[in-house]
Formats: C-alpha cells, structure tokens, sequence
C-alpha cells in the first residue's frame, strides 16, 4: 500500500488581518494551507473545522505567534 503525505492545515478563528497576518508568517514556509474563519461563534468555529478535508488540522489563535516553526513540524 502506496503511503501519502497527510493533508495539514491550519486554522484560525480571527477577527483582525494585521494581527492574523502577522502570525501566519512563520509558517508561510511550510506550505500548509490556512484558512481564516471569519465572523464564527466558538462553537461555530468548531463545527467548520470538523468539516475539513485535512487529515490533520492545527488551531494556531491569531495572537500566537510560533518563534520556532521546525518545532510545530
């Protein structure tokens, strides 16, 4: 059986592009998708993220900004 890479992405529940913005470049490199949910409740939030076709999803808050993004990997 073939092994593939798993699907990653990242999701942030925001409410502010300057500090979304900033956050995410870190991990740009990477590759991984992001989407930015806009405008959701918490458990709204959660219900869209349940709904991802990724095999693996990362909640990063637009506030958390990751200094060492071999560590995430």
């Amino acid at each position: 059986m073939k092994r593939t890479n798993p699907r990653i992405e990242i999701c942030t529940r925001s409410m502010n592009y300057r500090l979304y913005a900033s956050a995410m470049q870190t991990l740009a490199s990477f590759g991984y998708s992001r989407r930015r949910l806009l405008g959701t409740t918490a458990d709204g939030y959660i219900k869209q993220v349940l709904h991802s076709k990724a095999d693996y999803v990362i909640n990063i808050d637009e506030d958390a900004f990751v200094t060492d993004p071999e560590a995430l990997a």
